[in-house]
């Protein structure tokens, strides 16, 4: 059973999200917040698997609940559900630690389903409008960063590519014929190395610095 906790301001928006989570069979709205605060406190309380919280909120917003609960509860799943592709909104979120990012406007009924199992699983997920955003972001840097003092080798540039892709560790150590120990020693002196917290802030940084190709960052709800 997937628990899974909402934080949106708008009671309609969770009683309607309750109402579709609570339909299905693997998944249970454990607990709602009206802000940031109650957010963490419910996941400090509870314990779910997945957060959803929504980005404009009173007390606290969505961003920073997001870098709370994944600094003190890394093994919470945080997928941000807003009206708000704004670009600001979509890199602050991922440079929060969020496992991904949908936009309301976009999503029925089995897209929320699928996002919640998806980022569940491990995997990242964002919506087309959401890649179309980070794509321009990426592609607005100055791609003479590329040059780095950072020693990044071919095979942990050759993983950054394949977690672009959304893929799974174990998914990962099956493509490279690779055990998943060895796979998960490599995401961590890729974070040392970039200085990040999260595979999506590391492919981020690939992305800017040119080792990933924006059409390798398609991971998306279906």
């Amino acid at each position: 059973m997937i628990r899974v906790i909402i934080a949106d301001d708008h009671r309609l928006v969770v009683e309607s999200l309750r109402k579709i989570l609570d339909g299905e069979r693997d998944i249970k709205c454990v607990g709602v917040a009206n802000n940031g605060l109650e957010a963490i406190q419910l996941v400090e309380e509870l314990h779910p698997d997945v957060a959803i919280l929504d980005v404009d909120m009173p007390d606290m917003d969505g961003i920073e609940a997001t870098r709370r609960i994944k600094a003190d509860f890394p093994d919470v799943t945080v997928l941000v559900l807003t009206a708000y592709d704004y670009e600001e909104y979509v890199v602050a979120c991922l440079e929060a630690g969020a496992d991904g990012f949908v936009l309301k406007a976009n999503l029925p009924c089995d897209g929320l389903v699928n996002a919640v199992r998806t980022v569940n699983m491990g995997r990242a997920v964002f919506d087309h409008d959401a890649i179309c955003t980070l794509k321009k972001f990426a592609l607005g840097k100055d791609r003479s960063a590329v040059a780095t003092k950072t020693e990044i080798c071919d095979r942990e540039k050759e993983i950054l590519r394949l977690a672009a892709k959304g893929m799974t560790s174990k998914e990962i150590a099956s493509a490279l014929n690779i055990s998943g120990l060895t796979v998960n020693s490599h995401f961590s002196n890729i974070f040392r190395k970039l200085n990040v917290q999260s595979r999506i802030e590391a492919v981020m940084v690939a992305l800017k610095r040119g080792w990933v190709s924006v059409s390798d960052s398609g991971s998306q709800v279906s």
